[in-house]
């Protein structure tokens, strides 16, 4: 029986399986982690082109809410706040979760709110005690129900992973464009998840649970932002290449990025502060103010540039800066401990396949 704490996950297609097998038994891409990280400050980064191929089906037609907000009204804060508030009744967490959250359960105090929530939602438990049987929590006889695997697992880790079991219907159905599909996102996420967890128990450093969560929504603000308005979500996608991230096409197109808009989703959900911090700074460890959180954001933005170079980019694409020294600091990563890490990222994503 293995513990390793919640791990949700799915791998969206061949393309994450080709990569594994490539990222499995070479070094070339921890060489090139070396140099990149060294080179940050002088703003080099690798140029490896991205080999994602853009599928064809097109999302169906959905028209955002209109602005009330007059002209006057347009500064980019200001249209942050409405997207925020949008989100907040759109994406907000069901009455069960708010109330597990709200309660402590979350944090494993007890499972009472989670065994009500689960009575009056049987898709969520189905699911949920079919990712208790995978592998990652289960190595032994399947458990033949909730109950049952309630005495084996942590009060903690079941919350997690029922609230994780829920975030997982926002990316459903499938919704494809150019190079983005929510399922890729999912895959992504939850990747990231997975691998954030490893590094912050090979490292001794964070909470690995807190991690696995943290990583798994650093991108709900992706989520959020093609659900609320996919006009202007497809035409940032497309305007993306090796030179314009994602994150810089956002703020010029609407004035902010999907890490303001997640951090908001999360805090509203109330979720603990350092899985907030991770969706708010993984493009950024430098701008986290906070001593206390930084070791979950240094291992989400580690864990996010990992997946995204094995080929498991929220976009598809393999492309991406490295993290900013003061991520290695934090995590006290140094010399052969990188190498370690980047060995186990690929059975970390392997790990993440069978949630879904």
């Amino acid at each position: 029986m293995t513990k390793p704490g919640l791990i949700p996950a799915t791998f969206a297609s061949a393309n994450a399986n080709t990569s594994l097998c490539h990222l499995s038994g070479t070094a070339a891409p921890l060489h090139l982690l070396h140099h990149e990280a060294s080179m940050t400050a002088t703003g080099s980064t690798d140029s490896t082109p991205p080999k994602a191929t853009p599928p064809t089906v097109m999302p169906p037609k959905v028209t955002p809410p209109k602005s009330t907000v007059g002209d006057s009204d347009s500064s980019a804060p200001k249209r942050l706040g409405l997207r925020i508030e949008q989100a907040k009744w759109e994406c907000g967490l069901p009455d069960g979760a708010r109330r597990l959250v709200a309660s402590r359960d979350f944090e494993g105090r007890t499972n009472g709110a989670l065994v009500r929530w689960l009575s009056a939602d049987r898709d969520l438990a189905k699911r949920l005690l079919r990712w208790c049987n995978t592998p990652l929590y289960n190595l032994s006889t399947p458990f033949k129900n909730l109950e049952e695997a309630s005495r084996v697992m942590e009060n903690r880790d079941l919350a997690r992973l029922a609230v994780l079991a829920w975030v997982r219907t926002l990316f459903l159905p499938d919704v494809r464009f150019d190079i983005y599909s929510r399922d890729f996102l999912w895959a992504h996420s939850i990747a990231v998840g997975s691998v954030a967890s490893m590094i912050t128990r090979t490292c001794g450093v964070g909470d690995s649970s807190n991690a696995l969560v943290a990583g798994t929504l650093h991108d709900i603000g992706l989520c959020a932002s093609e659900r609320l308005d996919p006009e202007t979500f497809q035409r940032i996608i497309r305007e993306i290449d090796q030179l314009n991230p994602k994150q810089e096409i956002e703020s010029e197109v609407q004035g902010w990025d999907h890490t303001q808009l997640g951090a908001a989703v999360l805090n509203h959900w109330g979720m603990p502060q350092d899985i907030v911090a991770a969706a708010r700074y993984h493009h950024d460890p430098e701008a986290c103010e906070d001593p206390s959180v930084r070791p979950i954001v240094a291992s989400v933005a580690l864990a996010n540039y990992f997946c995204t170079r094995a080929g498991l980019g929220s976009t598809g694409s393999t492309h991406s800066v490295a993290p900013p020294p003061v991520t290695f600091e934090w995590l006290s990563v140094k010399g052969s401990l990188l190498e370690v890490l980047w060995k186990q990222v690929p059975s970390s994503i392997q790990n993440a396949r069978d949630l879904r």
